[in-house]
């Protein structure tokens, strides 16, 4: 038996006039959370190749930022020399990293040695430490297989007759200098050294990191890396930021027009903490 349903204005018996419009909006509502969750995909996917991107780029641009010193009548060619066809890749067991870490906290060794060593780098590492180093850095340094070349200090330094900016002759009473070569301040005898560490390597045949310790750590295993890239030459020496410090500065301009009667010029600084 059917019965008429009469409606008495309540609101509870209301129902829409067009069923459909509600189930059209319900699917337009659909389709745009489904349009934001796809281009939300494509954002985070688009922003993670970029990540990989930039870091690709930062690992090239620390090759490339590479300047080489061409005793030519043009200073201002850049190009870098080609190696040549018999030089063999770089073996990393036959590389060495050095650098002068002496009176260093056990922090900045970890930060140093133990970033080289987490990149997987198997060669040498030769650092000059100081005599009485703490036994917790002498221990840490030879559980990571770090040759430790003990450095002393000279009681004076020997050379005399440094000229400053103002022309005059500075005075070397407080320099340091290492009992070995007392002639120069620690921070220029540290590659006389060097050489002296190498000629006592007999298996450091390969590529050489001459780089400050303090402040320096690693990412990638750099001479595999500069394989890899193709970014492995006989010499590599690296920029300070230009042009906020050139070669007009005096430290490097005096002591160079005064003994070689040459100007570099408005050129940018080589940093002497990092050669390769």
């Amino acid at each position: 038996m059917a019965m008429a349903l009469e409606y008495d204005g309540s609101p509870l018996m209301s129902f829409p006039k067009h069923p459909s419009q509600a189930s059209r909006r319900k699917k337009l509502i659909l389709r745009r959370y489904v349009f934001l969750f796809l281009l939300l995909i494509v954002s985070s996917l688009t922003f993670f190749a970029r990540i990989f991107s930039i870091e690709k780029d930062m690992q090239a641009l620390y090759f490339n930022e590479v300047d080489y010193i061409l005793l030519s009548n043009n200073p201002s060619r850049h190009e870098p020399p080609s190696i040549s066809s018999n030089s063999s890749d770089w073996d990393s067991s036959n590389c060495a990293v050095l650098g002068l870490a002496t009176g260093l906290s056990l922090e900045s060794y970890k930060h140093f040695v133990g970033s080289l060593r987490s990149t997987g780098y198997p060669g040498h590492i030769i650092l000059g430490v100081a005599k009485d180093e703490p036994e917790d850095v002498v221990s840490y340094l030879e559980d990571q297989n770090v040759t430790m070349k003990i450095v002393e200090m000279a009681g004076n330094c020997t050379y005399e007759g440094s000229i400053g900016h103002d022309g005059e002759v500075l005075d070397t009473g407080d320099w340091h200098c290492p009992k070995d070569y007392p002639d120069y301040k620690i921070t220029w005898a540290r590659f006389p050294l060097y050489k002296d560490w190498l000629n006592g390597c007999p298996s450091c045949t390969d590529g050489v990191i001459l780089t400050d310790v303090r402040d320096a750590y690693f990412q990638r295993d750099p001479f595999a890396t500069a394989v890899q890239l193709q970014m492995q030459h006989p010499l590599m020496v690296f920029e300070e930021i230009y042009p906020e410090l050139d070669n007009t500065h005096w430290l490097t301009d005096l002591p160079v027009t005064s003994c070689k009667n040459f100007t570099v010029g408005n050129t940018p600084v080589l940093c002497s903490g990092t050669t390769m």
